[in-house]
């Protein structure tokens, strides 16, 4: 490998924003959606906001919550 080879290979930067998503980090990404979508889903039942009951029932998904 000679000085020119070399120099050219220092000066490459590898891009700051892949392209891409690999499986794992694209199913990761879908795992934090979807945990947002659910945090705020139930953030009525949380914080005790009023809502409307048959909006209330919907999130009571189990006989022994309520």
């Amino acid at each position: 490998m000679g000085r020119s080879e070399s120099m050219i290979t220092a000066l490459r930067r590898p891009s700051a924003f892949p392209t891409a998503l690999n499986g794992g980090e694209a199913a990761g990404r879908g795992h934090i959606q979807r945990k947002r979508r659910d945090f705020v889903y139930f953030y009525p039942i949380y914080t005790g906001t009023p809502i409307p009951m048959d909006d209330w029932r919907n999130r009571m998904w189990l006989d022994t919550w309520v």
